[in-house]
């Protein structure tokens, strides 16, 4: 089984944005997906997401991020009760490239097994964004973790895929429009927002 997280290009940029904006802090945005199943691939279609903004942080520094546990709960709670994937996605904004750190690895392990006991049947996933590269990584049901197999960013022009550990290459095909393809998938996802 392979992975894929579609994003459209509007959404990417401001999580990017916000993720980058401070190169002393770490910062940190939730996502929600819908998924389909293509063949061999589950691709995620991201359709929402939110900033985490500083007030809502117990711990915000450049080596660690703690956010306070009603707003975690209000995020879990949101993908529960619309079926829809979590992708929790923070930022190494000192660091060129997206290497997940042993700290990460810790948080993300609790994480994925406590959303995997609470809600079996949507998926944990962990994004990781230096200056110049994207790193994300799936928690499955069995509890073993698997790097995301593509990234897409879904534009008007086309669409860029952006592979993992990739220093961010692009390859634009124009034979899309990310309001088609936005459109294909909330059908395919069953999306309701």
């Amino acid at each position: 089984m392979k992975f894929e997280i579609l994003f459209p290009q509007s959404t990417f940029n401001a999580c990017r944005e916000h993720l980058l904006r401070e190169v002393t802090r770490e910062n940190m945005v939730f996502c929600w997906a819908g998924h389909i199943l293509d063949n061999d691939t589950t691709r995620f279609l991201v359709y929402k997401f939110e900033s985490v903004p500083h007030e809502e942080f117990d711990v915000h520094s450049g080596s660690y991020i703690q956010i306070k546990k009603y707003f975690y709960q209000d995020k879990v709670r949101f993908a529960y009760k619309n079926k829809s994937h979590l992708i929790i996605w923070h930022s190494h904004p000192f660091a060129n490239n997206a290497y997940f750190s042993a700290t990460d690895n810790e948080n993300d392990n609790q994480q994925g097994k406590y959303l995997n006991k609470k809600i079996p049947k949507l998926y944990f996933i962990a994004m990781l964004s230096g200056q110049k590269s994207t790193s994300a990584r799936i928690y499955c049901k069995n509890n073993s973790i698997r790097n995301i197999d593509r990234l897409t960013i879904l534009s008007r022009q086309g669409y860029a895929q952006i592979f993992q550990n990739n220093n961010e290459k692009k390859r634009w095909k124009n034979d899309s429009t990310e309001t088609a393809w936005l459109s294909v998938m909330r059908v395919k996802c069953g999306l309701r927002i």
